[in-house]
């Protein structure tokens, strides 16, 4: 027999392990938390995501009362039905922005009192935007039009009388100088809210502003000869002004709304473009402002200034049918769109799908935090090192709707987040499921089937199933027919579920009050939940809870009408009829409080309270002296009540 000593070493296994030498699992296969999505032949990134950046402010009659917005959101073309997803916001804060994109990269460039231009790169678009160089002039009313190598960037200087008309490069391997200007629009490009890209020629169309004709030129420019003027091109039928948006494939380019909340929609065919643009079928509702984005087969558009923030797709294949309503994007008009996929980009076909590690972390080894920001809800999601707890979390997905308190259970390989509500006006309450694939986390979360209620709630759960409690009603996710919608099982014996907890057999809650504890016994599920022992502290709202196979520490929560309390108590589960000991408490009084640990620690974050953006660790073995507090600085700079949390080694699962 061998004696050498490796991961696949023939020696006996007492010899190992009393050497001290014999390797687990997870020595042997290690599962990196991030796979992204990339063609080896031709270094292109993802090409399924088309990008909203910056935008309008509140409107005070035509025009923006404030300096406009730096936000920044994605839309998924392969799930296009659910609203479009918050990223990293831009660097800078404005409006009637200009946009141009290659195969890996977005560039943001002009807008409202602006000359700087930022960049978005495909392949990471959680990670902040980076600073570039800028245009000429400050400029307004920009549009934005490329190639593989550079950008055309035409506007109107806004400085010192929006009186010059001008159209500039951007150099892509050199994008942090200066552009370089180009030749100047022939018919002036001013109020110019759009440009159509092929790779050896972009087209300019219409444009014009309140006090200016709304024009109907089209104008074609020579990537190959940008110093000479533009050549004037056939027209389009609708005066649209400064407000319109384009989306196009290889072929052609399709330009909707505009000037007086338009719905109609043109065609302009690269291949014979003297012609007059054909007219198509409508968009879904008339706007104006608007912007879009597209791949080779679709255009998405949005409503721009209009009050709805629905989203409407043309289907290029049929382009006469009225375009098809999908999801929505929290956004004010004016904004610019990107996407590695439109305009005839070369696309990365066949796609595979190389181990990539971003940090080689054990899938038990992380926690995740979602849901949560202030006032309106939030969409985040933030993973958290276990073994490195000291280092701030880092987001990687977006729930699909804005809300709080959604609840989180999982297994070892998913995450569900389900339920939630907004308390913003007008208020919400959703059913709606997401789940996060852990191998993948960077990736847009996959709806799946709803809750059979809908409202703020909690969740624990075992290898198989996912028990969501609201009220006295539950409700059970079957993880290996997650699609379908939560089947009802028995009651609480009370109403409210203020604290959730579990392990592989029983879940318990604190429900009520004065604050009893229920267990549902996973086997036998149909029945009404079981009274147990009571809480030692009678706190009821906004506890937070973590836990292994054998103990489920509950934290936090609020007392009338003292407010917020920081104390700590355990639950025995194998004494369950007997009241919750007292531990050590967590390092600052807050309720909304998430929870999730692995076998040996649990970790409490967030939550509402003067350690709302705290994270504090628990060490189960000497859990009567205070928490440890971790992370003393924010979850990504938000007040993160009302989130929930999970992970692959919590409630018994390692």
């Amino acid at each position: 027999m061998s004696s050498s000593r490796g991961i696949f070493t023939l020696n006996n296994v007492n010899i190992r392990t009393a050497a001290n030498l014999w390797d687990t699992a997870s020595d042997v296969w290690v599962n990196y938390g991030k796979t992204r999505q990339f063609n080896l032949l031709s270094g292109q990134a993802s090409t399924t995501t088309g990008y909203f950046g910056g935008g309008g402010g509140p409107v005070s009659g035509n025009v923006y009362a404030g300096p406009g917005t730096n936000t920044l959101h994605a839309i998924d073309f392969t799930n296009d039905t659910v609203s479009a997803a918050s990223k990293t916001p831009l660097i800078y804060t404005k409006y009637a922005l200009g946009s141009s994109s290659n195969s890996d990269y977005g560039w943001f460039g002009g807008g409202r009192s602006q000359s700087s231009v930022e960049r978005i790169d495909y392949s990471n678009d959680t990670s902040t935007p980076s600073a570039r160089g800028s245009l000429t002039a400050i400029a307004a009313f920009v549009s934005g039009t490329g190639n593989a190598n550079y950008g055309w960037f035409g506007s109107r200087s806004q400085s010192p009388g929006f009186n010059y008309s001008y159209i500039d490069r951007i150099d892509y391997s050199n994008d942090t100088a200066t552009a370089s200007s180009r030749a100047d629009s022939i018919h002036g490009v001013s109020g110019n809210r759009g440009s159509s890209d092929g790779q050896d020629y972009g087209w300019f169309v219409g444009g014009g502003g309140f006090n200016t004709p709304r024009r109907t030129f089209v104008e074609r420019l020579d990537f190959a000869n940008d110093t000479s003027a533009p050549s004037p091109r056939g027209n389009i039928n609708v005066s649209r002004g400064k407000d319109f948006a384009i989306s196009g494939n290889a072929s052609y380019a399709w330009f909707g709304g505009g000037y007086g909340s338009l719905s109609s929609v043109e065609r302009i065919d690269y291949s014979s473009d003297t012609a007059a643009a054909s007219p198509k079928g409508p968009l879904v509702r008339g706007a104006d402002r608007q912007t879009a984005v597209g791949n080779s087969s679709y255009g998405w558009f949005d409503s721009g200034r209009s009050s709805n923030s629905g989203i409407s797709r043309i289907d290029y294949s049929n382009d006469t049918a009225t375009a098809t309503p999908r999801g929505t994007v929290q956004k004010w008009g004016w904004a610019a769109g990107v996407s590695s996929a439109g305009f005839g980009f070369p696309q990365a076909s066949p796609s595979v799908s190389p181990n990539v590690p971003e940090v080689s972390y054990r899938i038990t080894d992380v926690g995740y935090f979602g849901g949560a920001a202030p006032i309106y809800g939030g969409t985040s999601v933030w993973r958290y090192s276990f073994a490195q707890d000291t280092i701030p979390v880092s987001t990687r997905t977006y729930l699909s709707q804005n809300k709080v308190v959604p609840a989180a259970t999982g297994n070892d390989s998913y995450a569900w987040f389900g339920g939630g509500s907004r308390p913003a006006a007008p208020p919400l309450t959703y059913s709606s499921v997401d789940r996060i694939d852990y191998s993948n986390d960077t990736a847009a979360t996959s709806p799946r089937g709803s809750l059979a209620f809908e409202n703020m709630t909690r969740a624990t759960g075992n290898r198989n199933y996912g028990w969501f409690f609201v009220s006295t009603n539950v409700a059970r996710i079957d993880y290996g027919n997650d699609t379908a919608t939560a089947t009802t099982r028995g009651n609480l014996s009370i109403p409210r579920a203020d604290a959730c907890i579990g392990n592989l057999n029983f879940a318990y809650l604190s429900v009520g009050s004065p604050t009893t504890i229920d267990r549902i016994e996973y086997s036998n599920d149909t029945a009404t939940a079981t009274p147990r022992g009571n809480m030692f502290y009678p706190w009821n709202d906004g506890l937070g809870s973590v836990g292994n196979a054998n103990y489920g520490w509950i934290g936090g929560g609020y007392q009338y009408p003292f407010g917020s309390r920081s104390h700590v108590q355990r639950i025995d589960y194998s004494n369950d009829t007997a009241t919750a000991s007292p531990r050590g408490g967590m390092s600052d009084s807050k309720r909304r409080v998430a929870g999730t640990g692995n076998a040996n620690y649990g970790w409490f974050g967030g939550g509402y309270g003067p350690g709302n953006s705290r994270i504090d660790r628990i060490d189960y073995s000497n859990d009567t002296v205070a928490a440890l507090l971790r992370i003393p600085g924010p979850l990504s700079g938000l007040s993160s009540q009302g989130m929930d949390a999970c992970s692959a080694s919590e409630n018994g699962l390692t």
